[in-house]
């Protein structure tokens, strides 16, 4: 029970993180690295339809990622149609490559735990144009819906970890992008902030 809770905690927060997110980007206190986001709407689709496999079937678990996923496709058509996006580079096409490369990966081996695995290290990948966008001053983020993101995958951690049967590659999705991604942007989006105002 504990497990659900937490689950439906996760998923209700993250709701919360991209309806802050999209009343920024609406009043352009935020511009969205475009890298990113394609990146996500690639990546997210394929992580909830890996990640439901890698947490066996359970809906309250992977209802995070149908959700996010719903949120970023959501932000994305909304940005694209607004065009408010910052310029897409060379390197941050070569990582939506990767990400399509590991699902083809996925269709050829039909292996949702490998393929899962994969897509938390472009997840990793998916952050840096928008970390270096921050460092450079190219992009401008607020830290709210970032830090609020890494509260929504700590209630997930604490779905998974409440019954907990081993399955550390379930961890490695709310780690690393909830965790680590979001934290490290909402991180720059603090230190960064008299550079952009």
């Amino acid at each position: 029970m504990n497990a659900e809770i937490f689950a439906v905690a996760a998923s209700i927060t993250v709701v919360f993180v991209y309806l802050t997110y999209f009343k920024q980007v609406a009043r352009d206190e935020s511009i969205p690295n475009p890298a990113t986001w394609i990146i996500w709407l690639v990546v997210n689709l394929l992580n909830a339809a890996t990640y439901f496999l890698v947490v066996s079937g359970d809906h309250w678990k992977s209802l995070i990622t149908v959700i996010t996923s719903s949120c970023v496709i959501g932000i994305f058509l909304y940005t694209l149609s607004r065009g408010k996006f910052a310029k897409i580079q060379l390197t941050e096409k070569v990582c939506l490559g990767l990400a399509l490369a590991v699902g083809m990966f996925w269709q050829t081996t039909n292996n949702a735990r490998v393929s899962n695995l994969m897509l938390q290290l472009v997840f990793v990948i998916s952050f840096i144009p928008t970390a270096t966008g921050l460092w450079r001053g190219n992009l401008k983020e607020r830290w709210h819906p970032w830090g609020l993101a890494v509260l929504a995958y700590l209630f997930q951690i604490c779905s998974l970890l409440s019954d907990f049967d081993n399955n550390w590659i379930a961890l490695a999705y709310p780690v690393v992008n909830g965790v680590l991604g979001n934290g490290s942007i909402a991180l720059l989006s603090i230190i960064k902030k008299p550079r952009l105002e």
